[in-house]
C-alpha cells in the first residue's frame, strides 16, 4: 500500500525471480465499493539475468495506473539506456568532496551494512517530475561504482535499489529519493547542496576514489579491485576500509601521514595483537614515519614495540627492528632524557640488536652520542647503553681518546669515576692502565716532572700515588 498521491517507482533485485524488477504502486481510479483500491504493476524479465548491464534493469518502466477487469497486459520489450558516466557526474556536480560522501554513504548499503540513504532532491532546482529521471542516474552511477572485483560486483549491485514517490515502502529499497519535506530518515545525502564544509568527516579512501573515478572509471576500477586484494583475511567491512587504504599506500611505496592513520590507531594496535596483518602494516607505516613528533613515537614504542619485545624469534624480523630503530632516532632527537630511559628498559639482546643498525646509520645518533659525551657521568651512560660496541677497534678507539680529554681536565673526583668505569671493562682495561702509567712517567727531567705534579695537584687518583712520588 501507499499513501502518496503519486505513482510509487521501484527497482530492486529479487531473490524469488533471480531477477532485477521494476515495481510501480498507484491508486486505482476504480473500485466500487468506496474503498481506495492500490494498483501494483510489475515488470519482470521473461528470462532469468545472470549478469546484466545496470542499463538493462534501471529502465523508464511504463507503469499503469488503471486496468480494465479482464484486461491482460502485453508483454513490454524495452530498450536499455544510454547512460554516460561522465555526464551525470557533470549534471549533478559529483566531483571531489560531494562524490567522496555520496560512496562513504552508499558503499555500506552495496554490502548490507546500511539499510537506506535517502537522497534529498532541492525543489527550488529539480521539479517533482525529475525524481524519476534522477533515481535511474544516480543509481545506475554508483552501480558503476562498485568495487572492481568480480565476485563483489553483482553482490553489490543487487543491494543497489531504489524508491521514488514512496511513503510505505522506504524498507523495501536502499536509495530513497524524495524533497527535504518528505524525508523519512536520518541518513541523509543532500543532492543539491556542496558538501566541502563535511571533508573532515570524510575518509580519505572515499577521497582516493572521487578522485579516480573523476578521472577515469577504469582507474577507480583497478583501484578498488587492489584495496580487496589486500584486504584483512576476516569478513570485511566498510569501517576496515580506511585501514586497508593505508595498507594500499604503503605497498604503493607512497608516504602516510600521522594525520591519516590517528583515528586508526587504537583499533590497529588492539588488532595487531592477534593480527599478523595488522602487525605487518604497522611495521611499515613505522618504518618511515619521519614526520611523527616525539611523543608521537615514544607512544607507538610503548603501545606496540616493548609488547613484542619477547617474541620468539623478533630480533631476526628485520623490519620490525628497522621500524624501531626509526623510532628510537626520532625519541633521540627529541629528547635525549627520554631516549636514554628507552633505551635503558629495552633487554640487552634486543638493545645490542637496535645499536647494530644505529651504529650502521650514515647520521648515527650513537655517534652523535659518543661525540657529545663531557663528563664521567656522561661516559658512564653510553656505556651502559653502547656496551657491546666496545669490542669494535673503532668505538674502543674514540671512547679512550675522549675519556683521556675529559680525564687530563677533571679533578680527583672524575678522575677515580673514570678510571673505575674504564677498569671495569675488560676491553679499556689494559689500554687504560698503560695510559696512565705513560703519562706519570713520561717526564725524564726533575724540574719537568715537578711541574707537572704541580700541575696535577687535587687531580691525582689516590689509587696512583705511589706512582707519583
Amino acid at each position: 500500500a501507499e499513501r502518496s498521491s503519486k505513482k510509487a517507482e521501484f527497482a530492486l533485485y529479487s531473490p524469488e525471480f533471480e531477477s532485477f524488477v521494476g515495481v510501480g504502486i498507484s491508486q486505482g481510479k476504480s473500485g466500487g465499493d468506496g474503498r481506495t483500491s492500490m494498483l501494483c504493476h510489475f515488470f519482470i524479465p521473461c528470462e532469468q539475468q545472470k549478469n546484466p548491464n545496470p542499463s538493462e534493469y534501471f529502465l523508464l518502466y511504463p507503469f499503469r495506473d488503471e486496468v480494465e477487469d479482464g484486461e491482460e497486459l502485453c508483454k513490454w520489450e524495452g530498450e536499455a539506456e544510454k547512460y554516460n558516466f561522465y555526464d551525470i557526474l557533470e549534471k549533478y556536480d559529483l566531483r571531489g568532496i560531494k562524490l567522496a560522501k555520496l560512496l562513504q554513504m552508499t558503499w555500506p548499503c552495496m554490502f548490507e551494512e546500511k539499510s537506506t540513504v535517502h537522497i534529498l532532491i532541492d525543489r527550488a532546482i529539480h521539479e517533482e517530475k525529475e525524481d524519476s529521471t534522477i533515481a535511474r542516474e544516480i543509481t545506475w552511477l554508483l552501480s558503476m561504482l562498485v568495487p572492481g572485483k568480480e565476485d563483489l560486483e553483482l553482490s553489490c549491485r543487487k543491494n543497489l535499489s531504489y524508491g521514488v514517490y514512496t511513503r510505505e515502502n522506504v524498507s523495501a529499497v536502499r536509495l530513497i529519493f524524495t524533497s527535504e519535506e518528505n524525508r523519512n530518515g536520518e541518513n541523509v545525502f543532500y543532492l543539491d547542496k556542496n558538501s566541502i564544509m563535511d571533508k573532515e568527516k570524510i575518509s580519505q579512501v572515499f577521497i582516493s576514489m572521487s578522485s579516480i573515478a573523476g578521472d577515469s572509471l577504469e582507474k577507480y576500477k583497478t583501484f578498488t579491485s587492489e584495496l580487496f586484494d589486500m584486504r584483512v583475511p576476516v569478513k570485511f567491512t566498510c569501517t576496515q576500509l580506511p585501514i586497508i587504504y593505508i595498507k594500499w599506500k604503503l605497498n604503493k611505496g607512497e608516504h602516510v601521514y600521522i594525520d591519516e592513520i590517528k583515528n586508526e590507531i587504537n583499533g590497529l594496535l588492539n588488532a595487531a595483537r592477534s593480527s599478523v596483518w595488522h602487525r605487518e602494516l604497522l611495521e611499515n607505516y613505522l618504518l618511515n614515519a619521519n614526520d611523527l613528533e616525539g611523543a608521537d613515537a615514544a607512544f607507538f614504542w610503548k603501545r606496540f614495540i616493548i609488547p613484542r619485545l619477547n617474541e620468539e624469534g623478533i630480533a631476526e624480523n628485520e623490519i620490525f627492528v628497522k621500524a624501531s630503530v626509526n623510532l628510537l632516532k626520532i625519541i633521540y632527537k627529541a629528547s635525549h632524557e627520554s631516549y636514554v630511559k628507552v633505551m635503558s628498559g629495552t633487554p640487552e639482546e634486543k638493545r645490542i640488536c637496535f645499536i647494530r643498525y644505529l651504529y650502521k646509520e650514515p647520521d648515527s645518533i650513537i655517534k652523535n652520542h659518543l661525540e657529545e659525551i663531557s663528563s664521567g657521568k656522561e661516559l658512564y651512560e653510553f656505556l651502559s647503553l653502547y656496551g657491546s660496541l666496545s669490542k669494535k677497534e673503532e668505538v674502543r678507539g674514540e671512547i679512550l681518546d675522549i675519556s683521556k680529554r675529559i680525564y687530563k681536565e677533571a679533578q680527583s673526583e672524575e678522575r677515580t669515576r673514570i678510571t673505575d668505569i674504564l677498569l671495569g671493562i675488560e676491553e679499556f682495561r689494559e689500554d687504560w692502565e698503560a695510559w696512565i702509567r705513560s703519562r706519570i712517567e713520561e717526564e725524564q727531567t726533575t724540574d719537568g716532572y715537578l711541574s707537572f705534579v704541580e700541575q696535577e695537584a687535587g687531580k691525582m687518583e689516590l689509587r696512583y700515588a705511589v706512582l707519583y712520588y
